[in-house]
């Protein structure tokens, strides 16, 4: 019976995991080797409708190599440091639309709905 997960992440990885499952994260660092971390907690009821398959997310890894995940870093980051100056309104767009570009992004995201076609006259 697997009781939990232990991530192990690179410089600028990013770790998903489903809070409501247990799961175990170190972070080591030295004074040579300071590190900085911005944990992002996201309600299920907000996500889950955003995804295709929301459990399929939990304890998912991605590289901080990878383009999508330089794109999502970012754009955290860049929350991180205005967000304080923004409006309630204007924050609760942004974080929205943080988790379209987040779920988006991870594959899991719901197909969009088709238009069907119209024939031409």
């Amino acid at each position: 019976m697997r009781r939990g997960s232990v991530s192990a992440l690179d410089i600028g990885d990013m770790g998903i995991h489903d809070m409501g499952r247990p799961s175990v994260t170190e972070l080591h660092a030295t004074i040579d080797r300071p590190s900085r971390v911005l944990t992002w907690l996201v309600p299920r009821v907000l996500l889950s409708p955003m995804l295709a398959d929301p459990d399929a997310v939990h304890d998912l890894h991605l590289a901080a190599s990878a383009p999508y995940a330089k794109l999502l870093a970012e754009q955290m980051w860049s929350l991180w440091n205005h967000g304080p100056a923004c409006t309630p309104n204007e924050a609760q767009t942004l974080v929205y639309t943080l988790l379209q570009v987040f779920s988006g992004g991870l594959g899991f995201a719901p197909k969009p709905p088709t238009r069907p076609r119209t024939p031409r006259a």
